[in-house]
């Protein structure tokens, strides 16, 4: 009986540890799996407050590129002498001009057989180096600047007596130029 009682602790322990092992490994997996989930959620954050982070600065930016355009708006619309709403579209251009306008220049002596060439206006920087070489004088262009910036504003102007609009609208077009004359046409549009 004894040796009977001593083999069923036996097996008892042997079950408890195997048991215990088993509880062991499961409680493992649990955890392994729940580190899983832990890492997924917080990637899954990140990278939400990621895409935040990015949608906030194009909405910013984007906010940057409406105010700008309102601000240059508004400025046309007060120098026009309308209201902002009637002004229905803005082209801007950035040309260039070629001008055979003849006229002195003064150009300065740099060194013996040297000579500086200098010629500026609002809009044009031109800047050369001559140099005489035996019967030939020759120019190396040293700067060539040209900027002239041309805004074209469409819009709509009625008649008024008293703020009370006593016509029908008139379509303009107003061309400034930085380095030019301004100029106001009537634009007529055909009906087909």
């Amino acid at each position: 009986m004894i040796k009977k009682a001593k083999w069923i602790l036996i097996g008892i322990a042997v079950i408890a540890i195997i048991g215990a092992f088993v509880t062991i490994d499961i409680q493992r997996k649990k955890i392994k799996q729940k580190n899983e989930k832990i890492a997924r959620i917080t990637e899954n954050m990140n990278q939400v407050l990621d895409d935040n982070v990015t949608q906030t600065i194009l909405v910013l930016s984007n906010n940057e590129v409406i105010g700008q355009i309102k601000r240059e708006r508004d400025s046309l619309a007060k120098a026009l002498k309308i209201k902002p709403k009637q002004i229905e579209k803005i082209v801007t251009i950035e040309n260039t001009v070629h001008d055979t306008v003849k006229i002195a220049v003064l150009i300065t002596k740099s060194y013996p057989g040297g000579w500086l060439y200098r010629d500026s206006t609002e809009c044009l920087k031109y800047v050369s180096k001559l140099v005489l070489e035996g019967d030939i004088l020759k120019g190396e262009r040293q700067l060539l600047e040209y900027d002239n910036r041309i805004t074209q504003t469409f819009y709509r102007k009625a008649p008024h007596i008293w703020f009370i609009r006593t016509g029908k609208w008139e379509y303009l077009q107003e061309t400034s130029s930085r380095c030019g004359e301004n100029k106001t046409q009537s634009i007529t549009f055909l009906k087909k």
